[in-house]
């Protein structure tokens, strides 16, 4: 190839370039060479890299989101379980003592319904975080948005999707 760069004077003021270089970097950069086709495909690999990232962050804060409230959901759990203890000495005391079991008994009893709740609201938070919800028939997983399990076709409640894009 000659890298020798010849330069024509087309009108005043106007020039042409010409020589083996010229043409091979024109072609190159402005006629869909190799360059281009380089060029075409990082553009796709960038964009796909970007793509996946952003699903991954959005996996990661749903992971993030869902510990959390299983985290609440254990908690919730603990504090049950205090409850039952302390029920259990209650009823244990009254029935040592051969006593009526007290209004003690309802109120831990109705302590542990309202943790009840709230571990269910806990969980219906999930739901909307992971979009899946379990069969309460056979218990199978699957969106929810599906009307009738897959598995056993008991027909589903409605879950009001809180995602919506």
């Amino acid at each position: 190839m000659n890298n020798e760069v010849i330069m024509h004077e087309i009108n005043p003021g106007e020039y042409s370039y010409s020589g083996d270089i010229y043409k091979y970097n024109y072609i190159l950069m402005n006629e869909g060479g190799f360059y281009m086709d380089l060029k075409n495909n990082f553009s796709k690999i960038t964009k796909s890299i970007s793509e996946s990232a952003s699903n991954v962050v959005q996996k990661s804060n749903e992971l993030i989101e869902v510990s959390s409230l299983n985290g609440e959901i254990s908690n919730e759990e603990k504090k049950k379980n205090m409850i039952y203890i302390a029920i259990g000495k209650v009823v244990y005391n009254s029935f040592i003592n051969k006593a009526e079991l007290s209004e003690e008994i309802r109120h831990k009893c109705e302590a542990i319904l309202e943790h009840d709740e709230q571990i269910k609201i806990i969980m219906d938070k999930i739901i909307n975080v992971k979009r899946v919800k379990k069969c309460p028939n056979c218990g199978v997983d699957m969106n929810i948005s599906i009307n009738f399990c897959p598995d056993c076709g008991v027909m589903q409640k409605l879950i009001e999707d809180d995602n919506t894009l």
